[in-house]
């Protein structure tokens, strides 16, 4: 693999990465080795595929595109792959495979880092891009065995969660066929009625529950908008609300925070986060129309 060979020496630019391409790479394939040695949900889906040899292939070739800066190292990569399959005279399903692999290697990690994993149409999307769960199952692998690699500590408790939580929900929609986005009007009334039995004003929380964003809706527990629904009450007077809850099965804590809404508010926030160096793994804005 002279492709790989030519990223002997290369550090990647992202400052995050602790050894060169070549080494990175090795040690992608050394960690997709140790998820045969215990049983996990890792371990599982290994088992479960039919060949892991277009896994292996595209961990040895997934940073090479990095060789050249010009565009996306993914891009590149999936350009490489090709001529690779050609050179190695690899039938065409595997070859296209391994450059999907390659060129998606990022994806998931991204859908992660970056979308509300409890939004249907998250799962949906990401359904679309993967097509079947055998793709869906190698490229959870990779995702994991990428970042595993990227330095000591660098996979967590928070990031399995997601990751498990992301495959399980695109799962059910590759295998149901169907989008599973309720319509919010609906999920309106299904709220409502949950809530009849608790002790809330029914006409308040009309007014709560309409006044929030349909991403909001179908994406929070009904004992949670309850919740919400009385920190609101209270940052209506002015002040602002902050609870905290501790995740011990993730080593995280889940913090909401409640404030009326001005310019920059967002930017502030996430400015004290910053400022004590603090990790985000997660997060979800929503507004209400008052």
């Amino acid at each position: 693999l002279p492709e790989l060979g030519a990223c002997r020496t290369l550090m990647p630019r992202d400052a995050s990465h602790a050894y060169t391409v070549f080494e990175h790479s090795l040690r992608v394939v050394r960690a997709l080795d140790a998820v045969t040695r215990e049983r996990s949900f890792f371990s599982d889906l290994m088992d479960s595929l039919r060949d892991p040899g277009p896994l292996y292939l595209a961990a040895l070739m997934h940073d090479t595109g990095k060789i050249d800066p010009s565009a996306s190292h993914s891009e590149i990569g999936e350009v490489l792959c090709v001529e690779l399959g050609k050179r190695w005279k690899l039938d065409a399903p595997t070859t296209d495979l391994v450059a999907w692999l390659v060129k998606e290697h990022l994806t998931m990690a991204r859908f992660v880092r970056m979308r509300d994993l409890q939004r249907p149409d998250t799962s949906h999307e990401f359904s679309q891009i993967v097509g079947d769960r055998e793709r869906l199952a190698m490229l959870t692998l990779l995702t994991y065995a990428d970042i595993q690699a990227v330095a000591p500590g660098s996979w967590t408790t928070v990031q399995e969660a997601f990751v498990k939580e992301l495959f399980e929900r695109t799962t059910a929609i590759l295998e149901s066929g169907t989008d599973l986005a309720p319509d919010p009007n609906v999920f309106r009334q299904r709220v409502l009625k949950r809530l009849q039995k608790e002790q809330v004003d029914e006409r308040e929380m009309t007014i709560f529950i309409e006044s929030l964003p349909a991403h909001y809706l179908v994406a929070t527990a009904p004992d949670l908008i309850k919740e919400h629904l009385a920190f609101a009450r209270q940052a209506r007077t002015g002040d602002t609300v902050v609870e905290i809850f501790h995740r011990s099965d993730l080593a995280a804590t889940d913090l909401t925070v409640v404030q009326a809404d001005s310019p920059g508010l967002l930017s502030r926030a996430l400015g004290v986060f910053y400022a004590f160096d603090l990790t985000l793994g997660g997060l979800r804005a929503s507004t209400t129309e008052a």
